[in-house]
């Protein structure tokens, strides 16, 4: 039996076709509330399933399939999925500027730990200051998940093995790099 709304009259109180009754706004208003529930997580794409993956990737054109048959040892296929949409995302939304780089490179890799160097002539490498997951590292070499602007070259990236972080980029108060010093 549903569960009486708080206000009814007492000489209806125990009648049940009337608490029912009583209680039909509260029942369908809590089934719209899971429903939007449900509808607001199923295609969350950290917990997508691959059913939902592939609905996922149908929305954003991704056209990429990955075979795990073909994929280096210890990759995870569904991982590299899901990194591949939301590099079609963030190419989709990005203006190609470093900060929306930036934005997007978080989003897809999931660490605001990468430094966007400029190394001249219209292009770029990325400095991850933390290590990258292998899925990572095995799309930004095989495949264009870097949004960036047209003309614009993606040179590589490189990885923390070999040198030590010193400061945190707030020494100079105005937001340059050259707070970041490496050391061997």
């Amino acid at each position: 039996m549903a569960i009486a709304p708080n206000r009814i009259y007492s000489q209806y109180a125990d009648k049940p076709k009337a608490v029912a009754w009583y209680s039909i706004t509260r029942t369908l208003g809590q089934q719209l509330y899971d429903t939007y529930e449900q509808i607001c997580t199923s295609y969350d794409i950290d917990t997508a399933t691959t059913y939902e993956l592939s609905v996922l990737e149908r929305i954003v054109q991704v056209q990429i399939r990955v075979d795990p048959a073909i994929l280096p040892p210890g990759l995870d296929s569904v991982e590299i999925r899901r990194i591949l949409i939301k590099s079609k995302i963030a190419k989709n939304v990005g203006t190609g500027t470093p900060d929306s780089i930036g934005a997007a490179l978080e989003f897809i890799a999931g660490t605001s730990a990468v430094r966007i160097v400029n190394s001249g002539g219209m292009a770029f490498i990325l400095s991850f200051l933390v290590e990258p997951s292998d899925e990572i590292k095995y799309l930004l070499a095989a495949y264009d998940i870097v949004p960036r602007a047209q003309g614009v070259e993606f040179r590589g990236f490189t990885t923390p093995s070999g040198f030590t972080q010193f400061g945190d980029g707030t020494q100079f108060g105005d937001g340059t790099q050259f707070g970041y010093l490496f050391g061997g």
